[in-house]
């Protein structure tokens, strides 16, 4: 059986305190037992009859503005890419991390379908101490050692 490929965008926004915005998640991912913190982002959507694919910054901005409210004005900068296999959804998906900011103390408004609640707090804190996806988990250790030292779990460029 040939591997379908998603392509997702996900946004790291900072406050210009050096925190960044996380999102605990109202349901567990697949293989979690309890909903884990995850930044904004989700699916760069395709046209079913076109097959063009959105954007990725106009997949960002649409993506948190559902799960946030937030409207993204930029800029914008290409953080980094992720890919990696969900070997029994037969499923590779192509991740590109953003990064930029907002306007310090905006007003968070949670799709509570998604996410229950949210923090602003500083990367090493959120690797430390909140439950994050093991693939969040690995692009914020990546980017906090620079390149050169990407985990084995995903391939990671920066």
């Amino acid at each position: 059986m040939l591997s379908r490929e998603q392509f997702g965008v996900k946004a790291l926004i900072g406050n210009g305190e050096g925190e960044f915005l996380f999102l605990l998640r109202s349901e567990p991912l697949p293989g979690e037992l309890t909903p884990g913190w995850d930044i904004p982002g989700g699916r760069v959507e395709t046209d079913s009859e076109t097959l063009v694919r959105e954007n990725p910054i106009d997949a960002l901005r649409r993506e948190t503005k559902e799960e946030t409210g937030l409207e993204l004005s930029g800029p914008f900068w290409v953080a980094g890419t992720q890919t990696f296999e969900i070997e029994e959804a037969w499923l590779i998906v192509h991740r590109t991390y953003f990064e930029t900011s907002c306007p310090p103390n905006p007003r968070i408004t949670l799709n509570p379908k998604e996410h229950i609640e949210n923090r602003w707090t500083t990367i090493h804190h959120a690797s430390d101490n909140l439950q994050l996806n093991p693939m969040l988990r690995d692009y914020l250790l990546a980017r906090s050692r620079g390149v050169g030292r990407i985990p084995t779990g995903s391939q990671i460029t920066l």
